[in-house]
């Protein structure tokens, strides 16, 4: 048996200025953001091939034979740190448990997330993306 693993990038989702309380989980929408997010310098594109490379399929999830997309949203705060993780869809929580892993292994990074920016100024971005797992048979 062998493992495939994709993952792509959906866009951006809203943005909202950094002025506004941190622990606040309203984001509202921006009608444009002047400066995107970037992560180690590239795009979220970049950020999604990470998340493909550093992600485990959970023994216990082949072991389950669990496989299928986690969709999973998060926001980029003003301090370049992803918070507000929400598990959108999943086939398995501990596939779904994989992924937030990662994205919590990326808040480590010391070259993480730069945040999006609006007039200059800091702000809240929301990004959802897909993490597909699969199992795929290999014919002998």
């Amino acid at each position: 048996m062998t493992l495939v693993l994709a993952i792509l990038s959906f866009g951006v989702a809203s943005a909202q200025s950094s002025s506004d309380e941190q622990n606040d989980k309203s984001v509202e929408p921006f009608a444009e953001i002047d400066i995107m997010p970037t992560f180690q310098g590239q795009s979220v594109e970049h950020f999604c091939y990470w998340v493909m490379t550093n992600v485990k399929y959970p023994k216990k999830a082949l072991k389950q034979g669990a496989e299928g997309m986690v969709l999973v949203s998060f926001v980029i705060y003003p301090d370049g740190k992803m918070r507000d993780y929400e598990v959108v869809q999943s086939p398995a929580e501990v596939l779904s448990d994989a992924v937030i892993d990662v994205l919590e292994k990326a808040n480590k990074l010391k070259d993480g997330w730069k945040p999006g920016e609006v007039d200059g100024k800091p702000v809240k971005v929301s990004f959802t993306i897909p993490v597909n797992f699969a199992l795929a048979s290999v014919v002998a």
